[in-house]
């Protein structure tokens, strides 16, 4: 076994036989992630169970080959991270497959594990946001936009909490053209979890676009999902509130971590902006 050259956070073998080993035990995570992965989201267990309960048996994102309590076996995809793709289009056809990703998720999680056992998923929740917003409390976060956070996640906790993804940025989405036909695998499914949809919506429409492709990009999604929610304006409404509590877990997650330059963002002006704190 070699060493993979592009993990980023946990320790990735290379089988060389067109299969990766991913080792999720805390001893195994690597670089800026020792310090930087709050230990309350980390679950060595959870990828692995999510792979044999969720995604093999409903064929989502690369194949597994084998699994233990903290390690995995999936396939080597062919294909680039999202976010090295400049196309809006490649990025708009990828929003619309996602609705049918939660659709398969939410049958997955319907069919109970299919016998293969419990999934120790992690809530996506007003107690997590909560968790979130007390860290981006202690890292000096305007109380502004702490109480619009506090208001924004109130509104998520009544809508319907499905199976999502739960990190869900363009990093963790693998995507090859062929033939003008999108193919898209996500990966890293370390914060696979339970919330309302929109969540995974606010993190694949993250990042400097113009508002015009992100916009294209959520109406995408939320025409192929076949319109969740009351309306347009208030699916939006959501939207808005998902991006505002992405905001503030990533100024909670690590204060003294920066992100590497090629997924640096301004979390704190977009939540300003999103919280009309001037």
């Amino acid at each position: 076994m070699t060493a993979f050259a592009a993990a980023t956070s946990h320790r990735i073998h290379d089988l060389e036989n067109g299969w990766l080993r991913k080792d999720l035990r805390p001893a195994a995570l690597i670089g800026d992630a020792v310090r930087a992965k709050p230990a309350f989201v980390h679950d060595p267990a959870r990828e692995p169970a999510v792979y044999r309960s969720w995604l093999a048996p409903f064929h989502i994102g690369p194949r597994c080959a084998a699994s233990g309590a903290d390690w995995v076996d999936v396939e080597r995809i062919p294909g680039v991270e999202l976010w090295q793709v400049g196309d809006v289009a490649v990025w708009t056809a990828v929003a619309a497959w996602t609705a049918t990703l939660h659709a398969r998720l939410a049958a997955a999680d319907r069919a109970g594990a299919g016998g293969a056992g419990p999934v120790p998923v992690l809530d996506h929740d007003a107690a997590l946001a909560a968790r979130w917003r007390a860290r981006a409390a202690a890292a000096g976060v305007p109380a502004a936009v702490l109480d619009a956070h506090r208001r924004a996640a109130e509104r998520l906790a009544h809508r319907p909490a499905t199976a999502i993804h739960g990190d869900y940025y363009a990093a963790n989405i693998l995507v090859r053209v062929d033939s003008g036909r999108v193919r898209v695998w996500p990966v890293d499914w370390e914060l696979a979890g339970r919330g309302p949809a929109v969540l995974d919506v606010a993190a694949l429409t993250a990042g400097g676009w113009p508002e015009s492709a992100r916009s294209a990009m959520a109406r995408a999604y939320f025409d192929a999902a076949g319109r969740p929610g009351r309306s347009w304006a208030e699916w939006s409404a959501d939207l808005d509130a998902a991006r505002l509590l992405i905001c503030v877990q990533w100024l909670g997650w690590a204060p003294d971590w920066t992100a590497p330059p090629e997924h640096r963002h301004d979390w704190l002006g977009e939540a300003c902006r999103l919280a009309g704190v001037r």
